[in-house]
């Protein structure tokens, strides 16, 4: 994978936490603006992180920095456990003395990452975790974690979201009424299925099974029978690219039953060949982005990402994108590198970005959502390998297919 400003963290001991903070360092006085990138190399939601940021801090050097001064980027390779997570943000504050955090994958590690803002003071906009948990803690102790702002579609917004498409997208030709949930068993997974099921509910669907799977799942036939037996028209999967191959392959033996929602590994472009077209049917959400116009600036970063990386973005590519340049345009606004002073630029900014416009809740730090910012787009496999946008009808570039029953 090509990087700039790469930094290993893989041989780091475990650095003692000092009793002071990072407090910044003169705007004027600065030769660059540091930013810490926090994401896991070896996987494609983090490669999204650091290849997405590389490119918007190429874009923003060559055409002037910020305010004439470049960013220069610190890569931190968190993995995928909470140690090695935990000292790559430290390796980040304490000895490259970054001015501000950008990443972070997987919600349960970014919430203990996030104990260590209020000791370090650094801000950190938070591009791969959709946990309302994250936002809750801004919330009840502003003073502690203000300076963590979520920059991804919170999952309470999620779920609001998969409520709609199936509302209105998949009831109407359905005749709707059962529903069935299988979720993988990851914090990130919990919070995004409560809200998938409380929102359905609350519609006045009947949610007939919900059940959890381990991430090392790799036989899915008796669950797949089980939801079989619940009844269910409809199928809402919830999962990471842990397991995604084989869930999918496993449904496409019969598809039987529709199945869509969160799937991280579908949303690859390379997902079609991985599976041999097995994905034929199903529904994906995107959150943030995909090659349609939601602004005008979203085609032409999905080219250019496309063109750079030689693969198409991932979901944290769209937010890593937009946060880098909201936190320029922050930096820009206050003209200093104080933590206290970034964080009231974040907050009062206000970014047209490829996803939609960026602007933080004030009182959570969450993104602000509905008409106009950023939101989630459902793309269903078609024939041959296409990706066609089926839902919201404004983006939309193809119809919604309901797989052929074949048992």
């Amino acid at each position: 994978m090509k990087s700039i400003y790469v930094l290993s963290f893989l041989c780091l001991s475990l650095i003692a936490i000092p009793s002071e903070s990072w407090g910044g360092e003169d705007f004027n006085g600065a030769r660059t603006v540091k930013i810490g990138i926090l994401a896991p190399a070896q996987w494609k939601a983090g490669q999204g992180i650091i290849q997405a940021a590389q490119l918007a801090a190429e874009e923003i050097n060559a055409g002037g920095g910020i305010l004439g001064k470049n960013l220069e980027l610190f890569i931190g390779d968190t993995e995928t456990g909470t140690g090695k997570s935990v000292k790559a943000l430290q390796k980040l504050v304490l000895e490259d003395k970054v001015h501000a955090l950008i990443g972070g994958y997987a919600s349960g590690l970014v919430l203990v990452q996030i104990n260590y803002l209020p000791r370090y003071k650094v801000p950190f906009i938070g591009t791969g975790a959709g946990a309302t948990t994250l936002t809750e803690k801004v919330a009840r102790d502003y003073s502690r974690y203000k300076y963590f702002f979520q920059c991804m579609i919170g999952a309470d917004k999620v779920g609001l979201s998969v409520r709609s498409f199936i509302l209105e997208a998949v009831k109407p030709k359905l005749e709707l009424q059962k529903i069935a949930i299988l979720a993988e068993n990851a914090k990130w997974a919990y919070n995004f299925t409560f809200y998938i099921d409380k929102e359905l509910r609350e519609a006045g669907l009947e949610v007939v099974f919900k059940e959890y799977f381990y991430p090392e799942t790799r036989e899915f036939s008796s669950l797949l029978n089980k939801v079989r037996e619940s009844g269910a028209q409809y199928l809402v999967e919830v999962l990471s690219d842990a397991a995604s191959v084989q869930l999918v392959s496993q449904w496409a033996d019969t598809k039987w039953i529709p199945l869509g929602g969160i799937n991280i590994g579908s949303i690859e472009g390379t997902f079609w060949d991985k599976v041999g077209g097995a994905a034929l049917g199903e529904m994906v959400s995107h959150l943030g982005g995909f090659r349609v116009p939601v602004t005008p600036k979203t085609v032409p970063f999905f080219d250019r990402y496309t063109q750079r990386w030689g693969e198409t973005p991932h979901y944290t590519s769209f937010f890593t994108y937009d946060a880098v340049y909201t936190l320029a345009e922050a930096l820009k606004a206050v003209q200093s590198l104080e933590p206290d002073a970034i964080v009231k630029g974040l907050e009062e900014v206000s970014y047209a970005g490829v996803t939609g416009q960026i602007e933080f809740q004030k009182e959570n730090h969450s993104l602000k959502f509905g008409e106009g910012y950023p939101g989630v787009i459902f793309v269903q496999w078609q024939e041959g390998g296409k990706r066609a946008v089926i839902w919201p009808p404004s983006l939309k570039t193809g119809d919604l297919i309901l797989p052929t029953r074949q048992n």
